[in-house]
């Protein structure tokens, strides 16, 4: 009975986390993720999530495939996917506690960096999505680019 209860709060999670990243673009991770690692465990979990992820934003780049910047996506990729790459090995000998503290701070770095009025009118020049791509990647590689909430921390 348990098992059921496990499988059908992935559904219910998946189902309306997905459709709430539907419509306003984000948020798919913030409602999955906590269940995931509730049923799974965060290295479980978050490799799942990432797959489901990589499926969703393959299928949004083809439908708008003629809007994006490819020279963007190239300088990006360029700094990002290398990185990506080595931190992901990082992530297979780290300690869970340590990926849930990490995940937890920058959650909070992204709030104060949010509030931050230095940066509403900062235009990045091309070059600089290098540097972008592999800080980015850095995080996305150990963490698979997911969000972490309170709920999660308190499940881990």
């Amino acid at each position: 009975m348990e098992e059921i209860l496990k499988i059908a709060a992935i559904i219910l999670a998946s189902f309306v986390g997905f459709t709430v990243s539907g419509v306003a673009g984000i948020g798919g991770g913030l409602v999955a993720l906590p269940v995931l690692i509730w049923v799974l465990g965060v290295k479980e979990a978050i490799p799942l999530l990432s797959i489901a992820q990589f499926i969703g934003s393959v299928s949004r780049a083809y439908v708008h495939r003629d809007t994006i910047d490819w020279k963007v996506v190239t300088y990006f990729a360029v700094g990002s996917v290398p990185i990506a790459l080595v931190a992901s090995f990082i992530f297979v000998f780290i300690n869970s506690t340590i990926i849930v503290r990490i995940l937890g701070s920058l959650l909070i770095l992204m709030v104060i960096y949010s509030r931050l009025p230095i940066w509403r009118n900062f235009h990045m020049p091309l070059i600089g999505f290098i540097p972008v791509g592999s800080a980015t990647g850095f995080i996305s590689g150990p963490v698979s680019y997911t969000h972490l909430t309170l709920p999660t921390i308190l499940l881990v």
